[in-house]
């Protein structure tokens, strides 16, 4: 499939359809019933495509018109989801929350949710703190709903499929993702590892970090339900 990147530029209701703009600067139009496998249930989801980068297909093309198709690409996604092996683990992309759920886009704005039990319990924090939205987690399907054409996944399996990875002593690189405060006091920071694996840092008495600093740390412990604990390395 020869897939394509447009900008969304405008919705016409009155002929509901789409305009797009092509890379090479062309204009192009794609129906409303091309634009989404899943269904418009309000104003404001066709409003949030607008200024959008997407991909589509050309399905027909003439000296006045060019008409798209982003259903297509959808379809050929959800299609390579579906093949996927049953202990596959891929990135997908948590565009909004919920304090039960993560709501994800697999790409091509496939669907998928992972419940509250199926992400990584930590004892700081929101799951919207830990997992920032925007941020790409690894993640396992779980089930599939045909007639909703959405995905339940969990990003815990993945960790626990990971974390074996892992021993006490173990030199790694993590990103500072959320601050632990106790009594007014930062006494930590949780970290992100990799896409699949997360863990608490301690810190020292008096030393300042800052959110999404990349630092050396030493693995002191490996939680199987929580993570891993760590500990700074200092430069000699």
């Amino acid at each position: 499939m020869g897939k394509i990147t447009v900008k969304v530029m405008d919705y016409r209701p009155e002929n509901e359809q789409f305009e797009v703009r092509l890379e090479n600067g062309e204009k192009g139009i794609i129906p409303k019933e091309e634009m989404s496998i899943y269904p418009f249930k309000t104003e404001n989801e066709i409003l949030n495509l607008l200024g959008q980068e997407i991909h589509a297909v050309i399905t027909e093309k003439n000296d006045t018109t060019i008409r798209l198709s982003r259903r297509m690409v959808q379809e050929e996604r959800l299609n390579e989801i579906l093949s996927f092996q049953e202990d596959a683990m891929f990135l997908a992309k948590i565009i909004s929350a919920s304090f039960q759920a993560f709501f994800m886009d697999l790409g091509e704005g496939i669907k998928g949710i992972i419940y509250k039990s199926e992400i990584l319990a930590t004892p700081f924090g929101k799951p919207t703190d830990v997992y920032p939205i925007g941020a790409e987690i690894l993640v396992k399907i779980r089930k599939y709903n045909k007639d909703a054409k959405n995905f339940a996944l969990s990003h815990k399996w993945c960790f626990e499929k990971n974390y074996n990875d892992y021993y006490k002593g173990q030199q790694i690189v993590g990103t500072l993702r959320l601050p632990i405060v106790q009594d007014g006091n930062v006494t930590g920071y949780l970290v992100e590892v990799t896409p699949a694996i997360r863990g608490v840092l301690d810190l020292l008495p008096g030393l300042t970090l800052k959110n999404g600093q990349r630092l050396p740390m030493l693995v002191h412990e490996v939680n199987a339900e929580k993570g891993l604990r760590l500990r700074l390395i200092f430069p000699n």
